[in-house]
């Protein structure tokens, strides 16, 4: 998250809309409750961060086909998203370096213990948006982040699910968009 803050600082850039989407949205809830001043507003889609009510499933143990049911609402997208064909190494080399990545940080927990009691530093306005048919990070754990928040709105994307920005990206710019206008 630091080095989010250096290029914000690089850019001379304050009190902007920052966005995060799982991983990226936990990072950017972890930049609100440091550096409040520095954003106008947040918009979270599907972040983890804050701990679930029920485990989440664990991806790094699937089989790519596996996972595609857990990130996508619509089977056919999850289809087009397996590898056809024989294996291609430069794909393979990419997909387990990015998972790593991701592993490195969520390994032992897709949480941080002390997060929610920090939320009450986010006083700026803040959209939730949340797949449907989020089966990684169910939109029920967005209604639990908006009562944890204090000036939250949950917006549910009828018809996607955790990779949400694949499956409705123009619904999902658009709302960001418009939220980011707001302000």
């Amino acid at each position: 998250a630091f080095h989010y803050f250096d290029l914000l600082d690089a850019l001379k850039l304050s009190q902007v809309t920052l966005a995060g989407i799982s991983l990226g949205g936990w990072i950017a809830t972890e930049m609100a409750v440091t550096r409040p001043e520095r954003f106008s507003r947040l918009a979270l889609l599907a972040p983890v961060g804050v701990k679930p009510d029920r485990p989440m499933p664990d991806l790094f143990i699937m089989e790519p086909q596996e996972a595609g049911a857990y990130l996508f609402s619509d089977p056919g997208i999850a289809a087009m998203m397996r590898p056809d064909g024989p294996p291609n190494p430069d794909m393979i080399v990419t997909m387990w370096s990015e998972q790593a990545a991701v592993a490195r940080l969520m390994w032992k927990r897709a949480y941080g213990p002390k997060l929610p009691r920090r939320l009450h530093h986010i006083a700026m306005p803040t959209l939730l948006l949340w797949g449907d048919g989020d089966r990684l990070v169910p939109p029920e754990h967005g209604e639990k982040l908006k009562n944890m928040l204090p000036d939250a709105t949950l917006k549910i994307i009828a018809g996607a699910g955790h990779a949400s920005p694949l499956e409705k990206p123009q619904e999902l710019a658009d709302a960001i968009i418009d939220f980011a206008k707001a302000g």
